[in-house]
């Protein structure tokens, strides 16, 4: 764990005092100038972070390597598949809306 989050700020500041941790809080156990950080208050912060795949990226790299069940290279593996997969569905977002957008307009008549 980074000291910096341990003691909830830098250049000399007094360590942050922390609740006791409850067993099942291992996802906010980060704290910062004494407030408490995860990934999905780092994700309101960042309010461009919308779609479910890049979530997923964010929240993997920022805990990437602390899982007992999985290690830092199968962390790292399912970030690229996130973003992989954030980019084809991207893609075929902006295929549907041309497709939708050329649907949309009106047909012109042919002169008689």
């Amino acid at each position: 764990m980074h000291p910096l989050w341990q003691t909830g700020g830098d250049k000399g500041m007094k360590p942050t005092k922390k609740p006791v941790k409850k067993a099942n809080d291992k996802h906010y156990r980060f704290y910062y100038r004494g407030l408490r950080i995860d990934p999905y208050r780092i994700m309101r912060i960042y309010r461009n972070i919308r779609d479910p795949e890049h979530q997923h990226a964010v929240k993997k790299l920022l805990r990437a390597g602390e899982s007992d069940a999985k290690g830092l290279e199968q962390d790292i593996d399912e970030v690229i598949m996130s973003l992989n997969c954030w980019k084809k569905n991207l893609a075929e977002d902006a295929k549907d809306a041309a497709r939708a957008a050329r649907l949309a307009k009106p047909k012109t008549q042919a002169a008689a």
